[in-house]
């Protein structure tokens, strides 16, 4: 795993998208049995994976590597794509509010968070009607030695599956979190 992180590709886009070296946080084994789909709501307010989160940690990269192999109906991840960008409307909020000496350190979704902060919602999710209908959602699913590398800004989660399938077949992971080093 040190060898395979230590790649000058994987050094290049941590250290690009960081903007110099990154501090790896967490080195996690996970297994996780897919779960039948559930009510959207539902999901979202026992702040389950099942629902579209983002991490709510702002820039971070997880690397994750498949350690059995997964097909397309499985409990694999899905991303929306181009979720982990940042508004336009929120970039220009945030502008205006640091001119001001507010939050200063702030790099992640803002609107969302302080929308689902006012009405009492978990504050990283968002409803998967609206979701789909701003983002494409791409599935990640193959084979034992997959490599995946996300930004956590970006809407995600664990797929459910939809019919009485395997529940006893898991997911396993290796997954590598990298963010910012403080200064």
């Amino acid at each position: 795993l040190y060898d395979f992180l230590n790649r000058d590709y994987i050094q290049y886009i941590l250290t690009k998208y960081f903007d110099g070296l990154p501090k790896c946080s967490v080195v996690l084994f996970s297994e996780t049995k897919p779960q039948i789909k559930k009510d959207d709501k539902k999901i979202i307010s026992e702040g389950s994976l099942l629902g579209f989160h983002n991490d709510d940690s702002g820039k971070q990269i997880k690397i994750n590597i498949l350690l059995n192999d997964l097909d397309k109906n499985s409990n694999g991840l899905e991303y929306a794509v181009s979720s982990h960008k940042i508004s336009f409307l929120d970039t220009f909020l945030l502008r205006i509010l640091k001119l001001f000496g507010f939050y200063k350190n702030w790099d992640k979704h803002f609107i969302n968070y302080q929308k689902n902060k006012l009405l009492g919602k978990k504050v990283n999710f968002m409803s998967e009607q609206k979701v789909k209908s701003k983002f494409k959602i791409s599935k990640v699913y193959g084979l034992s030695g997959l490599v995946y590398i996300f930004d956590t800004n970006g809407f995600h989660r664990q797929a459910s599956i939809s019919t009485q399938g395997d529940l006893n077949f898991s997911r396993k992971l290796i997954t590598v979190y990298f963010n910012k080093k403080k200064n």
